[in-house]
């Protein structure tokens, strides 16, 4: 089944930008509010650049990276959320970033098995710039899509990969009134 199966592209007017902008800037201290909407907005032009950053989200357990995450990105984008468990076969790991440029988010994907992440990490290199790889008798997929992963730490010790990301810290950065 397509893991985009429930999408829903959502639409707005105009004058819902301007107090959107400003609760996002208001949210999170150090305009990471407007960081992480310009990621989840602008993940939409990669097929456009050619390329586009993987975000990481990191903080502490119970900060609300989660609920951040889940009540932006999904409304905002109709993105879907992808669980570790779904990075078990080499298919699966190429049909979530495949053939699309919709961000997928993953929760604490270190939770998947130092195999199964390195060989996904291997595909989000690839993802960075949209480009081709060949799945034997499945075909061909366009790997593109643009991913955010949130969790507690650094899933990845790539400096490679490292260099593809922007990578923000949510502990100490919500605003009192956020």
């Amino acid at each position: 089944q397509c893991i985009y199966h429930r999408l829903v592209i959502p639409s707005a007017t105009h004058e819902t930008a301007r107090p959107i902008l400003e609760q996002m800037h208001g949210l999170l201290k150090g305009n990471l509010g407007l960081i992480f909407m310009g990621w989840t907005l602008g993940s939409f032009m990669k097929i456009f650049f050619g390329f586009w950053p993987h975000l990481i989200v990191k903080a502490h357990h119970g900060s609300g990276k989660s609920t951040l995450v889940e009540s932006i990105l999904s409304p905002l984008t109709g993105c879907t959320h992808i669980e570790p468990s779904e990075l078990q076969t080499p298919y699966r790991r190429m049909k979530i970033l495949g053939n699309h440029t919709y961000p997928v988010f993953f929760d604490e994907i270190s939770r998947a098995g130092k195999e199964d992440c390195d060989s996904f990490v291997d595909l989000l290199n690839s993802s960075y710039r949209a480009q081709h790889r060949h799945h034997g008798t499945k075909g061909t997929f366009l790997l593109a899509a643009p991913v955010c992963m949130i969790g507690q730490d650094n899933p990845v010790n790539d400096s490679a990969f490292n260099t593809k990301t922007i990578q923000f810290r949510l502990d100490d950065a919500k605003n009192k009134d956020g």
